[in-house]
């Protein structure tokens, strides 16, 4: 068949159809239209972010732990409660309890309204077996989506989908107002006990600071001893400024490593941060392989000297640097013990709600000019395939009784 006959028979299946066609596609669309208002469930979207804010540590020592790092050993398990690590909100952490079923189970008692939903009758038809209340908080986690910082912005989002616009608003609220009350009590908890281990230390540290104290009266009265000679209190010194001068390179060194270990998981090698803490490193290592070298030296030189004191004096030497130490300890301890008291009184704040959630006006689901635009193609389609089918059969039965 070619081109001349194809065009006249185009035409007369316009003529014939096209109302059809025309019908056929308005009939879908209205149908369609009417199947998502009346039959299927909107689906509405609230959704709340969060700007996390740097964490603040809560053991910033300074320069006396540096110098009694190596002392410190002797106190056992008092040695990681100074030094240590304690709570702190970081993405992941937020992250785990937001997704937590705890969580969902405070937001589920504050708002019943959520076991009625359209969706969440449909899910427990759904699963008949299953225990409501375990049916209902898998569904709920679902219906929480959180969202992590990706590489545009560094903000948290929270975002909640159901079928009532106010009500998702405010769980997607609510789910920030408990994400906050939760890490608070943890953070409380930690500073609490942390708080309550440091009093004890310290009263236990002023015992034994009393002790050592009469032991060194008593070691002078039985010996008729009343101090060392300034020579040897200076050799004393000497040697411990040379002690405490490699326990302050050993400690550049480890902050040295941190800083690079924190820096190997937000950097590549590409990054100049990471190359310069890098070369820092091994400057440090360099430095202090040296300075070891000088210490151990110097020290032999002074341990030979003292060693030619007379045994009172020795003794006595022994005792008057063990109350330093545990003085120094004392005061060390003190001073934790009211920083502890600070912090806790001061508690910075984890977040801030850069938007809060509010009542969507349009729904998510279904998008209806979508579906719309959807139903019209397909319909236009199945209009158009029916008119052509139908043409095709009886314009073959014209043509042969035409012929006859």
């Amino acid at each position: 068949m070619n081109s001349e006959l194809l065009l006249p028979q185009f035409k007369l299946f316009l003529r014939r159809y096209s109302l059809f066609i025309l019908f056929t596609a308005l009939l879908g669309t209205a149908l369609s239209w009417v199947s998502v208002k009346y039959l299927v469930t909107p689906i509405y979207a609230a959704q709340t972010s969060l700007l996390i804010l740097p964490s603040q540590s809560k053991s910033q020592l300074g320069p006396m732990l540096n110098q009694l790092e190596s002392q410190l050993e002797m106190l056992g398990p008092l040695r990681s409660v100074i030094s240590g690590q304690h709570f702190s909100s970081s993405l992941k952490d937020l992250v785990s309890i937001l997704n937590s079923r705890s969580l969902a189970e405070e937001v589920l008692a504050r708002y019943p309204r959520l076991k009625v939903l359209p969706e969440a009758l449909k899910e427990l038809e759904k699963h008949k077996k299953g225990q409501p209340k375990q049916v209902i908080l898998a569904w709920l986690l679902k219906q929480v989506e959180i969202l992590s910082p990706d590489g545009k912005d560094g903000t948290l989002r929270i975002q909640v989908k159901l079928s009532d616009p106010q009500l998702a608003a405010d769980v997607a609220n609510t789910y920030v107002e408990k994400l906050e009350f939760f890490v608070r009590k943890l953070i409380t908890q930690d500073a609490n006990e942390h708080q309550i281990y440091l009093e004890k230390q310290l009263k236990t540290m002023g015992v034994s600071l009393q002790m050592a104290e009469e032991e060194l009266l008593a070691y002078q009265r039985k010996y008729h001893l009343i101090s060392l000679d300034d020579e040897v209190k200076q050799l004393i010194s000497q040697l411990a400024e040379l002690e405490a001068e490699e326990v302050s390179a050993r400690a550049a060194l480890k902050e040295t490593r941190a800083k690079l270990a924190r820096l190997e998981n937000q950097s590549t090698e590409l990054n100049p941060n990471w190359a310069e803490m890098a070369n820092q490193l091994e400057l440090s290592s360099a430095g202090l392989n040296e300075r070891q070298k000088e210490i151990k030296r110097a020290r032999g030189k002074y341990e030979r000297l003292l060693a030619a004191l007379p045994n009172q004096a020795l003794g006595l030497a022994r005792l008057e640097r063990k109350i330093t130490l545990q003085n120094q300890l004392y005061v060390l301890l003190s001073q934790q013990t009211q920083a502890a008291q600070l912090e806790a009184a001061r508690k910075p704040p984890l977040f801030k709600v850069l938007d809060s959630a509010i009542p969507a006006d349009e729904p998510v689901f279904p998008v209806i000019p979508v579906v719309l635009v959807i139903s019209g193609i397909i319909s236009i389609g199945l209009g158009g395939s029916l008119s052509l089918l139908h043409f095709a059969t009886h314009h073959t039965k014209e043509l042969a009784h035409a012929e006859t």
